[in-house]
């Protein structure tokens, strides 16, 4: 049963603090509440929260179509749909001794193989190769020892285990939702079968041999399920190189396609992604219209990388997959940040290949982790602290002392990065995030100003000079930009309506003829928004800006509604803890973290992308293909959440705005 109570009909007892108590902070708290009122119903206010951008749903009626609905229904009664599902449920049905048997007998072989041929080798010890192999073969054999007293099936011994309980269903994959019955697998079978496999080591890596067998199962789990290859493509993208990122997005790509024709998953179309689907084709042009043939390649990259946006935005993914999407970002986060900091005492560093020795002598190197580049390290990172801060303030997706470890390691990596635009773009994203916050927010910001001058005492000199050096023309960081801007301009001017084309070859082609003397080998314009001009022309900047702006006017169009509706329905945002008090007070409580959840899920997103805007001022935040996924990653995180909040707001809430957010009702849940 659903109860849903008024807060308004709640009698407060009048309590003091020390806004009541003061008069001085009790105007500027009255102040600040003006401000806020002023930017919801000012003029920026209209513009920006009047997003009407849905245009089209389809998908569980994909099938009433002809040639679809054809499709469909023989793809689902294949003879190879049905091949698979019944490996599948065997695989699942095995005894765990038959695949321990399985496994111990193709370690066995290949280890005997690798001892007996680096005997045999015309080397005076055996090969050092031959000591890893045996060293595999090892691990995998003692490994497979507990699997052979064991009575279970795979499936049993899956259910009943503690870890496979809790991490199965964070990928996605609820232990208590499976459902395989019988027993199967022949030993003598599982015998032949690792014998012969480690035969085939003889002439293969038994590496490559498991990696084969890995990589079936993965991508048996892919085409059952393609959201676990979306969690893993948000994981991976910023720690592997850029083409195993690229084999995966397309994998995962076809996988929701099959899905889709089949009736499986739903499409959710809005004018955002049009816009989104238009800047793709520009680019699909820009490549062939490109003064340069070589272009063709990052234009396939670049589109193939938007096509991740889509995964993401147009599927009407349930709330849980985007939180676990988000979190599997921001853990990525985490893993590339320790991998950055301990490069950076232990290992190798950037050097000064970014930095003016000259003026900043006491920074010995730059962090540059897995992305190669400071500037690129910097960049990604503004984009995942808003997100993981947003964690923090919601306490939703994880603990918040998870979270908070997570902002830590991210910032830290993000000092090390020594990326003045990094920071500054920071800065500005986590003002925002603030401000979406809570009104009183501004109290930080009031309390930060005034503690400013305190910095010189408090934050170590390097950091204090290298921040204060914005601007500065004495170092030849910023010269050499403001040098290549100018170039750019020049080139922008002359190839205005449709660019040069896209990619750095196009790029070294065409701007010495437009470049001051001495920076004729600039990569790129160090301007986001200059080099989208540069390449795609004018069309590109003005669909560009529309996306953003489109981005930015969807969320707040969500918070006005958030904080304007009557009553939402709390169902999967509260938990089990914060559903067992029914009272009153309760309820205003429920009411307040519901709807903070829904802000901060959209806002943490929508920061990072505002933090790539800021940067992109000062440098090309897409030059490295990785970096532009995650952005386009991050875009369609910040519109799918934006059109999740929506499915929370009862279709009797008031016009926006009538309702203050305090005073709100929560409707709760059934038991």
């Amino acid at each position: 049963m659903k109860s849903g109570v008024t807060a308004e009909s709640i009698e407060r007892p009048k309590k003091r603090g020390i806004f009541s108590d003061s008069l001085i902070l009790s105007f500027l708290d009255r102040l600040c509440t003006k401000i806020y009122e002023m930017l919801k119903r000012g003029f920026f206010a209209g513009i920006f929260t009047a997003y009407r951008g849905k245009l089209r749903s389809r998908g569980k009626k994909v099938r009433e179509k002809g040639f679809i609905r054809t499709f469909a229904q023989k793809t689902e009664n294949s003879a190879l749909v049905r091949f698979v599902h019944r490996v599948a449920d065997g695989v699942m049905a095995l005894r765990l001794k038959v695949i321990g048997l399985f496994f111990f007998a193709f370690a066995a072989v290949a280890g005997v193989i690798a001892l007996t041929t680096g005997l045999m080798a015309d080397t005076k010890y055996i090969p050092r190769s031959h000591y890893s192999v045996m060293l595999f073969a090892g691990i995998i054999l003692l490994s497979s020892l507990p699997l052979l007293s064991s009575r279970k099936t795979l499936y049993g011994g899956i259910a009943e285990s503690s870890i496979c309980s809790k991490v199965f269903p964070a990928l996605g994959f609820p232990v208590d939702k499976l459902n395989y019955e019988g027993v199967t697998g022949r030993t003598f079978v599982a015998l032949i079968l690792g014998i012969a496999a480690g035969a085939l080591s003889y002439f293969v890596s038994p590496k490559l041999i498991l990696a084969a067998v890995i990589g079936v199962v993965f991508l048996y789990l892919i085409m059952a399920k393609p959201e676990f290859g979306m969690l893993c493509l948000f994981f991976i993208t910023a720690l592997l190189p850029t083409v195993p990122v690229a084999i995966l997005l397309i994998l995962v790509a076809f996988s929701y396609l099959l899905k889709v024709l089949r009736g499986k998953r739903k499409i959710v179309f809005e004018a955002v992604d049009l816009f989104v689907l238009i800047l793709a084709v520009l680019y699909v042009f820009g490549g062939f219209v490109s003064l340069s043939i070589k272009s063709l390649i990052p234009v396939s990259l670049r589109v193939c990388f938007i096509i991740g946006y889509f995964l993401v935005a147009c599927i009407d993914h349930s709330r849980e997959w985007l939180k676990r999407f988000a979190l599997s970002a921001v853990f990525s986060g985490v893993a590339v940040s320790l991998y950055g900091v301990v490069m950076y005492f232990f290992g190798s560093k950037g050097g000064n290949t970014w930095l003016d020795a000259s003026l900043f002598s006491d920074i010995s190197g730059r962090a540059v982790s897995t992305l190669e580049n400071p500037n690129m390290l910097g960049e990604y990172l503004a984009i995942m602290i808003p997100i993981a801060v947003a964690m923090l303030i919601s306490g939703e997706m994880i603990k918040r002392s998870t979270s908070f470890l997570a902002c830590c390691a991210l910032a830290f990596c993000m000092v090390l990065t020594w990326s003045r635009g990094a920071w500054l773009a920071l800065i500005f994203a986590m003002l925002i995030l603030v401000f979406i916050w809570h009104r009183r927010s501004v109290w930080l910001v009031l309390g930060g100003a005034i503690a400013l001058p305190l910095a010189t005492f408090v934050m170590p000199s390097n950091i204090l000079n290298r921040f204060m050096s914005i601007g500065n023309m004495a170092d030849s960081s910023t010269s050499y930009r403001v040098n290549i801007w100018r170039g750019a301009i020049r080139l922008i001017r002359d190839h205005l309506f449709f660019g040069i084309g896209v990619g750095e070859d196009a790029w070294k082609k065409v701007y010495p003829d437009y470049t001051l003397p001495g920076i004729e080998k600039a990569p790129h314009a160090h301007n986001l928004f200059m080099q989208v001009t540069a390449d795609m022309g004018i069309a590109a900047l003005i669909v560009l800006l529309v996306i953003l702006f489109f981005t930015f006017q969807s969320g707040f169009s969500a918070f006005s509604k958030i904080s304007g509706a009557g009553s939402i329905d709390s169902t999967g945002l509260l938990r089990a803890d914060e559903l067992g008090d029914v009272s009153a007070a309760g309820a205003e409580k429920a009411a307040k973290a519901a709807k903070l959840r829904l802000r901060m899920a959209i806002a943490g997103p929508m920061c990072g992308i505002f933090s790539v805007i800021v940067e992109g001022m000062t440098d090309y935040s897409w030059y490295n293909y990785r970096v532009y996924l995650v952005f386009w990653l991050v875009v369609a995180l910040s519109v799918a959440f934006t059109k999740d909040a929506r499915k929370y707001l009862r279709p009797d809430a008031p016009p926006d705005g009538e309702t203050d957010s305090l005073s709100a009702e929560v409707e709760l849940p059934a038991k």
